[in-house]
């Protein structure tokens, strides 16, 4: 996308900005900025731009502002009909008279529509791709753009220049963009996907290539697995707790309801619970009733969307809470078109209190007087679990705020998706009705004394403060074991990352973004900090500030080994009073070492790094 300048050269000024939110403005420069990027890694300006933003926070209102910059055509790619037909009434409202065409199934684009909306269905087939010109555009945007690490995705990418081109690899192969840290990976598989990072990493979009803009909810490391291959930067982030804390989201409130089902032996299929073993698990009479149970205790009252496992399981739950008098209708894939929009119509008008769903209202579903989620679909996906919270959080008139029904089954391993882990809060932590950012903010408080494996079983909040009183704080400093074995000098773990204290040089500081990328900053004391280096993971970024202490600061490598013989001295008196003077816990007896540890990691995250 090539943007005209303004006479001084910043870029253009945001137009209407009355019309937009000031994050969504903040969005749109964030994008300009980084396209007016000229450096050493973008010869040709920033290429490949990621926002992240909750679900119902407008991602489709802030890109439907970008064709008023492009000078050439402008693609906008997703992957279901509703979120077409949404980015293509969006795009009319920001630009009326803009032509705009939608390539999906029998809708034909024509030649002379600005805007072209398709469908990466549709757009994948090569005779409807071969329509379009590869350099035909100066934009293309991917809308719920977690989708784009498949294949369809990629080919269709790589056709317009964005991307490498990946048609020497087979599917198998492409799955290695998701298994980034996955140490049941065999040798073969990481070096292919070390092989895949480097011919990512190594493209560099031509000159006339499109610009890409993303737009997702927040991904984590997880759910955005593959994505650090296809996007540069994040440009642009809010998570939903600061969008509530501005007040763009409602308050969420969270219940806990235990069902007694066991689903240790659900088969996992690509990172998530395969969906049939899974309904045969959670679909039975007697979790049903828990269900519909639960409804009727805590959202009696409340229009609810209920998130079921696969068709059969929506079809059963609905008809088990129609049958207690929750009036439900069920909104599935094969779902008659007229009739999904006579369901949501009824809904809306509050004629039916409760739909049931399986991954359909998760993308383009807007119902600000939900203010209910039901999660009867256990899932390891934060980004799915993101979505259905998300699809309960737009502000209403005479709304207070959104219940979330956690539905909790036994499960032997960690990874199953709950409001808890959405706000980092334990595991089995009963909010019991509780505002999920009040219980936040408390933990919070407890963030320097209480690393987090230590809160795994507390099951209240009462349980967290007494955990508190009672831990060493030396745990919150420690590293995880597979980094602790890959580095050899002292860095402790902070709420950012990790960070080094290298003596006079300053901090080094190692902050790990959302898609895992990891950043190597040096806070030299009475300046700015300034970036050493950027990497795929902590453990790669740790090495190379390593690195960077051996050849800058050979002399005080000896002070900072882990294993140096000093660190199991006694505490210094000027230690001690400067723990004391920082009110930093610590306990009576404590090393050299161990006081490093836990200055370093005060002052890191107090701005020193």
């Amino acid at each position: 996308m090539t943007l005209p300048l303004d006479l001084d050269g910043r870029g253009p000024a945001l137009l209407e900005p009355p019309v937009l939110r000031d994050y969504q403005n903040q969005a749109l420069q964030a994008l300009i900025d980084f396209r007016l990027l000229r450096n050493e890694r973008f010869p040709y300006g920033g290429k490949r731009a990621l926002i992240t933003l909750p679900t119902v926070t407008g991602k489709t209102q802030i890109f439907a502002q970008l064709p008023k910059w492009a000078t050439k055509r402008v693609l906008v790619i997703a992957h279901r009909e509703e979120l077409l037909d949404q980015a293509a009434e969006k795009l009319r409202a920001a630009a009326p008279g803009l032509l705009i065409g939608i390539e999906q199934a029998e809708r034909t684009a024509s030649k002379t529509d600005r805007v072209v909306v398709a469908s990466i269905q549709t757009l994948s087939r090569p005779a409807r791709l071969a329509k379009f010109g590869p350099r035909e555009f100066s934009l293309i945007i991917l809308d719920e753009c977690h989708h784009a690490t498949a294949r369809t995705w990629l080919d269709v990418l790589a056709y317009f220049g964005c991307v490498p081109d990946i048609s020497d690899l087979r599917d198998s192969d492409l799955r290695a963009l998701s298994e980034q840290g996955d140490r049941n990976a065999d040798l073969e598989r990481r070096r292919l996907r070390t092989d895949l990072r480097r011919r990512f990493e190594n493209f560099i979009p031509d000159e006339d290539a499109p610009f890409l803009a993303g737009f997702s909810a927040t991904p984590n490391r997880t759910d955005g697995r593959g994505l650090e291959f296809i996007f540069d930067e994040i440009v642009f982030s809010r998570s939903i707790r600061q969008m509530m804390e501005a007040g763009w989201l409602c308050p969420i409130r969270g219940v806990r309801v235990t069902t007694g089902t066991d689903i240790s032996n659900v088969k996992i299929q690509g990172g998530d619970f395969q969906d049939k073993a899974l309904a045969n698990a959670v679909n039975t009479p007697e979790r049903n009733a828990v269900a519909v149970g639960a409804y009727l205790d805590h959202a009696r009252h409340r229009q609810g969307i209920v998130f079921c496992a696969d068709v059969q399981h929506t079809r059963d739950l609905a008809s088990a809470l129609n049958t207690a008098g929750v009036p439900t209708a069920v909104i599935v894939g094969t779902t008659d078109s007229l009739e999904r929009k006579m369901a949501i119509r009824a809904y809306k008008e509050g004629a039916i209190q409760a739909l049931a769903t399986v991954y359909v209202l998760t993308e383009g579903f807007d119902a600000p007087e939900t203010s209910a989620i039901l999660v009867a679909r256990p899932t390891k996906s934060s980004l799915i679990f993101t979505q259905e919270v998300g699809r309960g959080t737009r502000i209403a008139p005479g709304k207070a705020d959104l219940l979330v029904i956690d539905l909790v089954d036994a499960y032997k391993s960690a990874g199953v998706q709950t409001l808890n882990t959405l706000f980092g809060l334990p595991p089995k932590l009963d909010l019991n009705g509780l505002d999920a950012l009040t219980a936040k903010r408390a933990m919070d408080d407890l963030e320097d004394k209480v690393p987090p494996e230590m809160l795994l079983d507390a099951l209240s909040l009462s349980d967290v403060r007494r955990i508190a009183s009672e831990i060493d704080p030396l745990r919150a400093t420690t590293l995880e074991p597979w980094l602790e074995a890959a580095t050899t000098l002292a860095w402790v773990r902070t709420g950012f990352g990790y960070a080094l204290s290298v003596l006079d040089k300053g901090q080094l500081g190692v902050i790990v973004d959302t898609l895992g990328h990891s950043t190597v900053r040096l806070k030299a004391p009475m300046q700015e900090a300034v970036t050493l280096g950027r990497y795929g993971d902590p453990g790669t970024a740790m090495a190379a500030a390593e690195h960077w202490v051996l050849e800058q600061a050979p002399g005080t490598a000896f002070m900072l080994d882990r294993s140096a013989r000093w660190r199991a001295d006694r505490a210094s008196d000027k230690q001690l009073m400067l723990l004391l003077k920082l009110k930093i816990p610590h306990l009576t007896k404590i090393t050299k070492g161990e006081a490093s540890a836990l200055i370093d990691r005060h002052f890191s995250q107090n701005g020193r790094r």
